[in-house]
């Protein structure tokens, strides 16, 4: 029997979708994990077979093969001990197909059976849910200041043409994630602070930046904006290509540093230092939802200085 678990693992800043595949078959016993693996990734072997005789699982004496994809790429750490043992207890009968729709898996197996905490792709997820509460403050007093806002999406199609080549494989062993009209983990759905609503603007972008190739730059200037006010998720691969393209076009930036978030405390830090380096205004929800709250124009007051200098251009 075969089954496929969805799972997931870091490379460098960047979450990509792994597909663990488990076959088991009849033929001299034998269990083998395949696809470019760590020294702890092999291990899991140990762990999963003991993990789950100690829970009341017995692994029938069976050929299996597990196969963790895309195989081009790496795997390290020990986040695949649960999806492992999930796809053997498929195979085996004893979880629903239902069970494994909609879900990721991840963790690590004690030898008693129990789930461990995993690095890498669980602060992704946990920091992303943390912002919400703030987005949606933030977007709610934007509203009230009628200040426009836009929520820039990203969405692929269905038959690949538009992923970009470097996301292309965790995007295909994803079940071809953020697809149109998509439901339940990794899709195109939004918490609901995150619904637009009457007034407000949807983009569509095609990669990292909300500017690029997007119709965003117009629509702010047919709108008279002279400020772009940045939050979401990831800070190094959304909200700072925005940022320095916003800047790019002579647009005050001002980032809500905790609608944000990064991998680590440590690469949101960093980030966002890099950030007001180059020029950008770095501030938190809760000043900005003060009534007093202003930003200063500062593109506005270089174009005038400029206007005003008498120089030669040459």
């Amino acid at each position: 029997m075969f089954t496929t678990v969805c799972s997931a693992a870091v490379y460098g800043l960047q979450a990509y979708l792994v597909r663990v595949e488990v076959d088991l078959a009849g033929g001299l016993p034998s269990f083998q994990l395949v696809g470019s693996l760590g020294s702890e990734v092999k291990e899991s072997r140990e762990r999963v077979s003991v993990a789950m005789k100690n829970s009341g699982f017995q692994i029938p004496p069976a050929h299996i093969t597990v196969n963790l994809a895309p195989a081009g790429r790496r795997k390290d750490g020990t986040a695949f001990d649960l999806p492992i043992a999930v796809g053997l207890l498929r195979d085996m009968e004893l979880v629903p197909e239902e069970a494994l729709q909609d879900t990721l898996f991840l963790g690590e197996l004690g030898l008693n059976g129990e789930i461990k905490k995993v690095k890498g792709v669980l602060p992704i997820v946990q920091e992303a849910a943390k912002s919400v509460p703030a987005c949606g403050r933030v977007i709610r007093k934007a509203r009230e200041r009628g200040i426009p806002v836009f929520f820039v999406n990203r969405i692929y199609r269905r038959n690949g043409s538009d992923v970009e080549f470097t996301r292309y494989d965790s995007w295909l062993g994803g079940n071809r994630y953020l697809a149109p009209n998509s439901t339940g983990a990794l899709s195109i759905e939004v918490p609901a602070e995150f619904t637009p609503q009457k007034g407000d603007y949807t983009i569509i972008k095609p990669r990292f930046s909300a500017f690029f190739q997007t119709e965003l730059d117009l629509i702010l200037r047919r709108l008279g904006v002279k400020t772009v006010i940045l939050t979401g998720t990831t800070t190094p691969n959304c909200i700072r290509p925005s940022c320095y393209d916003g800047l790019s076009l002579d647009y005050n930036i001002l980032i809500i540093e905790d609608c944000c978030s990064s991998n680590t405390a440590e690469i949101q830090r960093v980030n966002m230092e890099d950030m007001a380096r180059v020029g950008a205004v770095i501030t938190d929800s809760d000043t900005f939802c003060t009534d007093v709250f202003a930003v200063a124009d500062f593109a506005g007051e270089i174009q005038r200085r400029v206007q005003q200098d008498e120089t030669a251009p040459e």
